[in-house]
């Protein structure tokens, strides 16, 4: 039986985008929910070994799952659908305007891991490949804070792709449901964010 060209090209991008995004997030909990609980002198001494592959992986995750998702929207929805309007377009369909937000989540993610995340690491690990930096450089107060924005985006993202991928095929794109899955997602986010400040600080 032949194999549709189409459904191979979106099967294949597919699979990488989950694959690399299963890398990305799951990078991205260990530095907020378990970087974070280490101590300024164990952190000086793990950042220059632990910290450049993490952040490695974490980058390129971020941009293959952004590319991959990026060829995706568009054989989808440009090659083989109508555009943004119409029946098959992006604006056209509840799958369709769930994966739109789902697009907006994810680049707003994959900014702060190229255009603030990366580069203040990079002059962090480039101090603390000296050797005398333990304690955490204000700027790495700024990472931290897009590594929690991406976190609590990062929730509800998995929700708008599953919609937008048939997964949840009942469910309309409304205003109230759109409310309903950023709140719960985000508002089960900050929980864990919190909790994971609270477990940091019991000595």
């Amino acid at each position: 039986m032949l194999v549709d060209g189409h459904d191979l090209v979106q099967v294949l991008f597919r699979w990488l985008h989950i694959l690399a995004g299963v890398t990305w997030i799951g990078l991205l909990y260990f530095l907020t929910f378990i970087h974070v609980q280490l101590t300024p002198a164990l952190r000086g001494q793990l950042i220059p070994q632990l910290m450049l592959p993490t952040l490695v992986w974490l980058r390129w995750g971020a941009m293959l799952t952004f590319l991959s998702g990026c060829v995706l929207l568009l054989w989808k929805y440009f090659l083989l659908g109508s555009g943004l309007s119409g029946a098959g377009g992006l604006l056209g369909s509840s799958a369709g305007l769930w994966i739109s937000c789902g697009v907006v989540l994810g680049t707003i993610m994959w900014w702060n891991v190229w255009f603030v995340i990366w580069p203040i690491y990079q002059a962090v690990l480039g101090r603390t490949g000296e050797g005398a930096e333990t304690e955490r450089p204000p700027r790495a107060r700024t990472a931290l804070l897009a590594a929690r924005v991406n976190t609590v985006l990062s929730v509800p993202l998995v929700f708008t792709m599953l919609a937008g991928s048939g997964h949840a095929p009942s469910i309309p794109f409304q205003p109230v449901w759109l409310v309903l899955v950023l709140g719960l997602g985000c508002g089960l986010a900050c929980l864990l964010i919190v909790l994971g400040g609270r477990q940091a600080a019991t000595p």
